[in-house]
């Protein structure tokens, strides 16, 4: 799935963005980190992100949920650059991704079993649950030591993750183990 984003073109180019090639070694951990972030889709429209604040430390397999139009989405067109931030900043292993030019980005996260950083939007969710628990197992084997942001609506998916972050209302309304969320 990320890489049907990768390839995506951007509608637009943010002035602000210096547009710098990522280190050849970047990013070496895959720390992953929303600090304030606000989006919206377009200037006249509400915000889709609000005040979203979290970190994905080095290798976490972090699992973010909500309702439809909680902006879960968002976040991952956000990770991608595929909408530019109305405030706030994304650092991954330190680095203002909105310094850095869209295809040195979008080339360093994704599905490879070497990337640091992989994102699964909805990976299995039109797949019966025998096929799900092989995707579960693969990404286990393959990915067990990037840090996988892992998007779903299905309780499975998040439950083999460190911790789950439930978004509601647009902005992060649960943050902790599967254990925990699942108690509230």
């Amino acid at each position: 799935m990320t890489i049907r984003y990768s390839k995506i073109t951007p509608e637009g180019v943010n002035e602000n963005n210096q547009n710098l090639e990522p280190e050849p070694e970047w990013p070496s951990r895959g720390e992953i980190c929303f600090e304030n972030v606000e989006a919206r889709y377009r200037p006249e429209l509400d915000l889709v992100l609000k005040g979203v604040s979290f970190t994905a430390k080095a290798g976490e397999k972090v699992g973010i949920c909500g309702r439809t139009g909680a902006g879960k989405l968002t976040i991952t067109l956000s990770l991608f650059r595929l909408i530019d931030l109305s405030s706030g900043r994304i650092t991954i292993d330190g680095v203002n991704i909105s310094t850095l030019s869209l295809s040195g980005l979008r080339s360093r996260i994704g599905e490879s079993g070497v990337a640091k950083v992989v994102v699964m939007d909805e990976a299995t969710s039109a797949v019966d649950g025998h096929t799900d628990g092989e995707v579960q197992e693969v990404i286990r084997e393959c990915f067990g030591k990037s840090t996988l942001v892992v998007i779903s609506h299905q309780i499975n998916m998040i439950m083999d993750c460190n911790r789950v972050i439930v978004l509601g209302n647009r902005k992060v309304s649960e943050n902790g183990s599967p254990t925990e969320v699942l108690k509230d």
